[in-house]
């Protein structure tokens, strides 16, 4: 007997597969290459990866920039692929091989850092403590994104959360005291592990990646906000879809006196939203005291949302940037970036606040020293949300970072500020990246030509029909289905005749919920091939309905209510509240519920439940 891994849930079972989830969902792999032509995609690992699994593949890198020790340094030249993603759903697994049932529609180059993600799939979901991203680390080219499906609700009692998940700021370093006013350094990029001195510090990291010999300076690269240069300059704000701000000068009357501060990361072009990006990191502030860390701040991730309605109870969906490292007689680290939210969502049940918001420039304190003023760090840029209907109930702050103040300040020369980071942007009406068409790859042989698989929810039935080209070499064909969180079962055998290449099926009497469909085609030889994966969901006929919701004193419930018809209500952590059983027929009854305090419940009529939010 085959055994299964089963989900404890919270609430009882009539909640219909409502799945709590918290902490990392997704898991991340390494693609080693991309075989368009075969919609296939080979990885690190395959572990935890199955059949109908839903992926992301996005390029994390791969931007070439301007490498000239000029003022144009890191600013873009070509994006090439970095930032290109889709979605894709598994269809076989061999090997390290994926295969995905529709055709790869972007181009990707492995050696820029491509991943792909495993998207977790629930039919009804409820975030009970933080949902995060993995932390992105360029060493194993994986994390930065945090990506869900639902296929009904999601609930909110905590976070979803992709703060400071996206590209490093500069890292902290402590340079030697060394600087010249008359041989200054102010170029605009050095090698940042040499300290003796460090002539520039290190920048945010981008979507371009750079040899050692770039890495530190005041020149921003890409969406990576520049280093302070020698002697105590700020870092500047990394960037998005939008431009960072520059980190502030030094501002001395004695001393190290000349500015040399961090430039803003570049905007990126995401090519009207094909293309994704997390945010840059802030560039380090110059250090030679190392009273406090002066490193830039991280971006935030990338977040990927794909429900049909949100509760958000108050909780905030955030990819912001992170603050730049604050200093004391040093320069200080600029903000990161804001992330990219994608929200694919077709309802809104109560205000939802999305949060894309960059990180403000760290702050430098003089410390009342005489005449030696220095830079604060510039603020990261806002990020960016796509939204798939024309608005969004709720708000959606994608505010640039403020610039870092400057704090006991004494005898300075003239104030050279550094700047905030743009405010960042939205898309309405967008449509997430996938293949158009089918792969005829999947992995497998092909018995014979599938011309096409269809399912269709008719009332309480499934009627399904396909259609094959030549079908001589075809023992069988196998109808399979399942429910959500079940095992696969064959629900119907065709054997096919001489020229016959045109089938029906109709599933009747389902109950309510999500069903999966496919098609096992047995060949003469025994060998096996499936086709594309079909969902369908059933209602219901006699769903109830009922409003207000959100309520606070009474709601009215339509339902044909039979005798014997019973009405519970449960709260979240499943405790029964109320009951009644119906001893006459009706249409509609109003149900007090002054009692309940506000929050989430649960109102289930036969065993068919709506959430409820009383407020």
């Amino acid at each position: 007997m085959r055994l299964y891994p089963f989900i404890l849930l919270l609430l009882p079972h009539f909640v219909g597969a409502q799945t709590n989830i918290n902490g990392v969902v997704n898991s991340y792999h390494k693609v080693t290459e991309v075989v368009t032509t075969k919609a296939c995609v080979r990885v690190d690992n395959t572990a935890g990866l199955v059949i109908n699994d839903l992926v992301m593949i996005i390029q994390m890198k791969g931007a070439a920039v301007n490498i000239s020790n000029t003022g144009l340094f890191g600013s873009i030249t070509a994006m090439n692929n970095a930032g290109n993603y889709e979605l894709g759903t598994i269809c076989s697994i061999r090997g390290d091989s994926v295969f995905l049932f529709k055709e790869i529609f972007q181009s990707y180059t492995v050696s820029d850092k491509v991943q792909l993600v495993k998207i977790p799939q629930y039919n009804s979901a409820v975030v009970t403590d933080t949902l995060k991203a993995l932390a992105w680390d360029s060493a194993t080219g994986k994390g930065g994104v945090l990506a869900l499906s639902v296929n009904d609700d999601l609930i909110l009692s905590a976070p979803v959360c992709a703060n400071n998940c996206g590209y490093k700021g500069g890292d902290y370093q402590s340079s030697t005291g060394t600087c010249f006013n008359f041989l200054p350094a102010d170029k605009y990029f050095y090698n940042s592990t040499i300290l003796s001195p460090q002539d520039g510090a290190t920048k945010g990291e981008s979507v371009a990646s750079m040899a050692i010999a770039y890495t530190g300076g005041k020149g921003a690269v890409a969406n990576g906000g520049g280093g302070g240069n020698n002697h105590n300059n700020g870092g500047g704000g990394g960037s998005n879809v939008v431009a960072g701000g520059l980190g502030g000068g030094n501002s001395s009357a004695a001393g190290c006196t000349l500015a040399n501060a961090g430039k803003g990361g570049y905007a990126l072009s995401n090519a009207s939203g094909s293309k994704i990006f997390m945010g840059g990191g802030g560039g380090a502030g110059h250090a030679n005291s190392g009273v406090l860390s002066t490193a830039g701040g991280r971006g935030g991730g990338i977040i990927f949302i794909q429900a049909n309605s949100v509760y958000s109870n108050g909780f905030k969906i955030m990819s912001n940037g992170q603050t730049g490292g604050n200093a004391i007689g040093d320069g200080a680290g600029g903000g990161g970036a804001g992330g990219t939210i994608i929200l694919n969502v077709n309802n809104y049940s109560d205000a939802l606040n999305t949060e894309a918001v960059g990180g403000n420039g760290g702050i430098e304190n003089d410390d009342n020293t005489s005449q030696r003023c220095y830079g604060e760090g510039g603020g990261g840029s806002g990020g960016a949300v796509y939204y798939k209907t024309g608005t969004v109930v709720g708000t959606i702050d994608i505010a640039g970072g403020k610039n870092g103040n400057r704090t006991n300040s004494l005898n300075c020369g003239p104030l050279i500020f550094g700047s905030d980071g743009l405010n960042g942007t939205m898309i309405a009406n967008y449509n997430v990246v996938q293949g158009p068409n089918i792969s005829t790859n999947c992995g497998f042989i092909l018995p014979t030509e599938l011309v096409y698989f269809t399912v269709q929810a008719v009332n309480n039935s499934a009627m399904i029909e396909w259609k094959t080209g030549e079908a001589n070499e075809v023992l069988q064909f196998v109808i399979e289905r399942k429910k959500e969180n079940e095992w696969w079962d064959g629900l119907a055998y065709k054997t096919p005749g001489v020229d016959v290449f045109q089938f029906t099926h109709q599933d009747k009497n389902l109950s309510s919920g999500i069903y999966f469909y496919r098609l096992k085609i047995i060949s003469s030889n025994n060998r096996v091939k499936y086709s594309n994966t079909t969902k369908i969901k059933i209602e219901d006929e006699r769903k109830p309905v009922f409003f207000p919701n959100p309520a606070s004193n009474a709601i009215t419930i339509i339902y044909s209510f039979e005798k014997g018809s019973r009405l519970q209500i449960f709260d979240a952590s499943a405790k029964l509240l109320k009951s009644k059983t119906f001893l006459l027929k009706q249409s509609s009854f109003t149900q007090d519920v002054s009692f309940l305090k506000k929050g989430i419940y649960f109102l289930v009529v036969n065993n068919q439940n709506k959430l409820m939010l009383i407020q």
